[in-house]
């Protein structure tokens, strides 16, 4: 692979990454498939928002590229729902190893996100 994001790579990306923080917590899972976090041995390492971590691991859930059990608490191992869902996802990995740069490109890249296409439907528009 060389510096460049292969087609498939920026595709999952776009469908599947919304923030950096989702990738950290995407990537720290991915580095241990065994293991089982909670929503705070995650935050803990990640360090930024306890609620948005919560958020970012049920999204990733949904998603298909984790498993989420239990109800207090939630626990969370990385568990893709397909091989390909797999093979990106340790594509990614390298990827970010590689050129983190180009990773971060494709996630702020990706498309405006629903919530925000809602909140701009309410802009006042000019008529012409």
């Amino acid at each position: 692979m060389g510096n460049e994001l292969s087609e498939e790579l920026q595709v999952f990306i776009k469908q599947h990454i919304t923030s950096l923080e989702e990738l950290e917590i995407l990537l720290l899972l991915h580095k241990e498939p065994n293991r089982s976090w909670t929503i705070e041995q995650v935050f803990k390492v990640t360090q930024s928002n306890l609620d948005s971590v919560a958020e970012r691991l049920k999204n990733l859930a949904q998603f298909g590229l984790l498993a989420m059990e239990g109800t207090a608490p939630l626990i969370f191992r990385f568990k893709p729902g397909s091989p390909e869902l797999e093979q990106r996802t340790s594509e990614l990995q390298q990827a970010h190893a590689l050129s983190k740069y180009k990773v971060i490109e494709a996630i702020f890249s990706a498309p405006q996100s629903q919530a925000q296409k809602f909140a701009d439907s309410f802009k006042i528009k000019k008529e012409k």
